[in-house]
């Protein structure tokens, strides 16, 4: 967990920078690749990194680019991996989320390499996601605080749990069974939701597929 635990921490305080100067209301989730790269250098001191990685474990069954994982990182000869969403003015929806997931989990059934899934942005919109992926009312203006345990977000994934449009989905689209998945979670611990400038967080977790 150490390294999803610096990545936490560093990208929250990367984006609440560039908030500060004014800098990331043009943010995107591909914009986030090269500071995550160096948060995770930082923590484990990596062999090399590789953006866009191809997927060990699912093929693509159409011509053109091979189905592939956000970041891949070499270290004393094995492979760690990493899915990132980004939460801006829109969110990811449930499905995008939950395939991110999943394909991490599958990686960690069938190779044993350690997966990662890292959620960050703005803190309104991540508030706001995990309240109606939940069926709770939508969180109140000003009410950004992630004080739940990140673990009570997934903390197990059955497939025979997920909603059946979701689980059609990802079952077409992967051509391999759903691996059961065990995740351990942190948070940033941006606390002071009277600053304007700490408008960003971040939830990690490592991801296990069996």
């Amino acid at each position: 967990m150490a390294v999803i635990r610096g990545v936490v921490n560093g990208i929250t305080a990367y984006l609440n920078f560039e908030f500060a100067c004014d800098r990331g209301y043009a943010f995107s989730e591909r914009g986030m690749a090269s500071a995550l790269a160096q948060l995770i250098h930082a923590a484990e001191k990596v062999d090399s990194i590789e953006f866009e990685a191809k997927h060990p474990v699912l093929v693509s069954n159409k011509r053109g680019r091979p189905r592939s994982c956000d970041i891949r990182w070499a270290k004393d000869g094995g492979n760690r991996w990493i899915e990132y969403k980004w939460f801006g003015y829109s969110s990811p929806t449930l499905h995008m989320i939950l395939r991110d997931i999943y394909r991490m989990g599958v990686i960690s059934r069938a190779t044993g390499d350690p997966t990662f899934f890292l959620m960050c942005g703005m803190k309104r919109s991540v508030a706001g996601f995990l309240a109606r992926s939940e069926n709770q009312r939508v969180v109140r203006k000003k009410a950004y605080s992630l004080v739940r345990d990140s673990n009570s977000l997934f903390p197990v994934l059955r497939p025979e749990h997920l909603p059946k449009k979701i689980l059609l989905k990802l079952e077409s689209e992967f051509g391999v069974p759903l691996p059961f998945i065990s995740m351990e979670g942190i948070t940033s611990t941006v606390k002071d939701e009277s600053n304007a400038v700490a408008r960003c967080c971040a939830l990690g977790f490592e991801v296990k597929g069996k």
